[in-house]
């Protein structure tokens, strides 16, 4: 059984503090990541994930400079643990079930750090009891037809990374903070300044949205739930039931803060 984080960390992609917002979106991009380290002469500087960039190409005082000219450090976050890479992976588990974005150590020249996906993977080798509907949280639907400004607000005042997309009742599409963070790099470098406050806000949720929603059941085990977040790389995805109605959302994080405060309920083997 691995004890330490160092046993199943994995590389860190990195950016410089002087870069900019539309190179890290290009970066988590080709990385297939919603986080990247950002490191100053070589050194943890802090962490810049989506909700970050979200969040700061949404302000007004940011409104008037390109992501091509914001730098990184207008997003950037403290919320992470430096760890010598001895941390048990038990006590990795409190700390990122609680928030924490990531734990970081350093193994010669490379930076490496622990993940939520990182910890389900290794949870994942043994068996996790219960269903969707005990560890499933409040959702936050949207109409396909809300502005886009709406669903991100809705993100950062409930602190979510992903929204169910209902129309006429019915589950259509899920917008996430990916979609909303690389709308509006595009809206920002296209569109002329003294448009901008107009314009943003005709975009609407369904012109971002993805329409192909993966889902689970409220009966859906805990085990397989965990197998296709980790298969689809995704984050997170609805609960429906069994008459096809939203009734909730299950993530990474909510899966790993159950496994903490109930661990003799999913037991691990």
């Amino acid at each position: 059984m691995t004890d330490s984080i160092a046993e199943i960390s994995t590389h860190a992609p990195t950016i410089d503090k002087n870069e900019y917002i539309s190179r890290a979106l290009d970066l988590m991009d080709k990385h297939k990541t919603r986080r990247l380290l950002v490191l100053r002469e070589g050194e943890v500087y802090g962490v810049l994930t989506l909700r970050g960039i979200m969040r700061t190409l949404g302000r007004r005082r940011t409104s008037i400079i390109s992501p091509s000219s914001l730098h990184v450090t207008s997003a950037v976050t403290d919320n992470y643990i430096i760890n010598s890479g001895e941390m048990s992976v038990e006590e990795a588990k409190k700390h990122l079930s609680a928030g924490k974005e990531v734990i970081i150590h350093k193994e010669g020249d490379d930076w490496k750090w622990i993940e939520p996906k990182n910890l389900l993977e290794y949870y994942n080798a043994r068996k996790i009891e219960g269903s969707a509907n005990e560890v499933m949280i409040e959702s936050y639907p949207v109409h396909s037809k809300d502005r886009l400004i709406h669903a991100r607000r809705i993100m950062i005042e409930r602190d979510v990374g992903r929204l169910p997309v209902m129309d006429e009742g019915e589950l259509v599409g899920i917008i996430t903070e990916y979609d909303v963070a690389n709308a509006m790099r595009a809206f920002r470098e296209l569109v002329p300044t003294n448009y901008q406050e107009n314009r943003i806000r005709m975009i609407l949720v369904e012109d971002v949205m993805s329409k192909n929603v993966i889902y689970f059941e409220l009966s859906t085990p805990l085990e397989e739930v965990v197998k296709t977040l980790l298969e689809r790389d995704i984050g997170g995805a609805p609960v429906l039931n069994a008459i096809g109605d939203v009734v909730g959302m299950l993530n990474r994080r909510t899966i790993l803060r159950r496994l903490v405060d109930d661990r003799e309920r999913y037991k691990l083997s």
